[in-house]
């Protein structure tokens, strides 16, 4: 699971920053993701957030590089979609916060140092 929003921003009502909820859900024993790929789930008004799915298929065993580009891919891909959602629903906003955080997130050095380790 990864929130990507501007928690530095005061919440005001003014406030115009589109948030991402993305989820990755595994499959298991029990349970298995009842859709393939990404999809969105929902918009959450009240945190204007878009909550995003991907469902991880059963048969991909990735080792650590190849989960961190996935990863990577996907979360890029979630970003397209959230500005395709927002502008198919017509949701007010923006969510260039967003994508910097994306960016910012897949250019840190923790990231960097994941994807060459």
């Amino acid at each position: 699971m990864l929130t990507l929003h501007d928690e530095g921003s005061d919440g005001d009502a003014d406030d115009d920053q589109i948030g991402l909820f993305l989820v990755f859900l595994y499959p298991g024993i029990v349970w298995a993701p009842e859709h393939q790929g990404m999809r969105v789930d929902r918009w959450v008004k009240r945190d204007r957030r878009m909550v995003i799915q991907v469902a991880v298929d059963d048969g991909v065993v990735l080792d650590a590089g190849e989960a961190r580009a996935y990863v990577a891919q996907n979360l890029r891909a979630a970003g397209l979609l959230l500005d395709a959602e927002v502008s198919k629903r017509g949701i007010p906003g923006s969510t260039a916060t967003c994508h910097r955080l994306i960016e910012a997130v897949l250019a840190s050095e923790e990231w960097a140092g994941l994807q060459h380790g």
